[in-house]
């Protein structure tokens, strides 16, 4: 039953109508159309720990769903768009239940993707259809992560990746 209801989570996550985005939220919004979309909802929260070069983040947000809880943390690039959500799994125990989910709903994880270790596991799944790249990372033990979270990006065009 709980399998079913983190897939029923991942599923109406990745696959709603709001494709390529997340949620109420659409990829290259402003922080303040970010507020707008979740009137009361969304917490400013500059996080420069958790940022990476070509995200910051700027708020955040409790979201549950199917019995799991997150905190839900929105990036932004250096236009001010954003162009990650990341959903920290409050429980983390829960962790292999999630990575399981995320292979019911997209599969084994892309070829190469995969890195595991004694500290840490990483996958990341390209879905087309959703239009999203979906990494999971796990830091610590399995039975005990300490950190559990999956991150939401936008499938860049090859005219949007650079060289």
């Amino acid at each position: 039953m709980v399998r079913r209801s983190i897939v029923g989570l991942l599923a109406f996550v990745s696959a709603s109508p709001s494709f390529a985005h997340w949620q109420y939220t659409r990829w290259g919004m402003t922080l303040d159309e970010v507020h707008a979309a979740a009137p009361g909802r969304v917490v400013d929260r500059d996080v420069p720990g958790a940022s990476t070069p070509d995200s910051r983040i700027r708020a955040g947000t409790s979201y549950s769903a199917s019995g799991l809880s997150f905190i839900a943390a929105f990036g932004f690039n250096s236009a001010g768009g954003l162009n990650r959500v990341t959903l920290g799994l409050v429980e983390t125990s829960r962790c292999t239940d999630l990575l399981q989910s995320l292979r019911s709903v997209y599969g084994a994880p892309d070829r190469g993707s995969v890195v595991s270790s004694a500290v840490a596991y990483g996958a990341t799944w390209r879905d087309e259809q959703g239009g999203n790249l979906v990494n999971f990372l796990r830091i610590g033990d399995a039975a005990q992560p300490s950190s559990c979270e999956v991150t939401y990006k936008p499938i860049l065009s090859r005219t949007e990746s650079g060289l």
